[in-house]
């Protein structure tokens, strides 16, 4: 997965201090070793982006409910591959003694402007609430409900 696709680390300013707001940003938090220092290039969130970032907490929240059901070794990266060739986001290619390869296409912020990333995140909804075997509606809504206690909303 290319550096563009990989899901956005959010952090939001508390008491002058950046906590991290989505899973991503908690795990390379917890993955760093205190003291280390990194680069930082700070950005206004877009719609596509929170889009965007929505769409990696949906494939997370499926990844770990199929783990938990099946335990196989889901993770959200194997999920957004496999969601893509699912849904054909991308093309196959032949080799010459007619074996398929599936190429996925980029999900980057630069490949899918907002409409485009607004009808992707509606249909992996739908294949994920699919998968998962659940209303599309409930799984949805758990998204959306992880997503606001995510950005602190805990009012609901």
């Amino acid at each position: 997965m290319s550096e563009a696709e990989k899901p956005h680390l959010i952090f939001a300013k508390h008491f002058g201090s950046l906590r991290p707001v989505n899973e991503p940003a908690r795990d390379a938090l917890a993955a760093m070793k205190d003291g280390t220092q990194i680069r930082v290039r700070i950005t206004r969130m877009t719609a596509n982006q929170r889009r965007r970032g929505y769409y990696w907490l949906m494939i997370a929240l499926a990844a770990r409910v199929m783990k938990d059901q099946t335990n196989e070794p889901w993770d959200a990266e194997l999920l957004h591959y496999e969601v893509k060739k699912a849904l054909k986001l991308g093309r196959e290619m032949h080799t010459p003694s007619g074996r398929i390869v599936f190429k996925p296409a980029s999900t980057s912020d630069r490949a899918m402007d907002e409409s485009e990333r607004a009808r992707w995140v509606d249909r992996v909804g739908n294949a994920l609430a699919t998968w998962l075997g659940m209303p599309v509606e409930d799984f949805m809504q758990e998204a959306r409900d992880i997503e606001r206690l995510e950005q602190g909303d805990h009012h609901g």
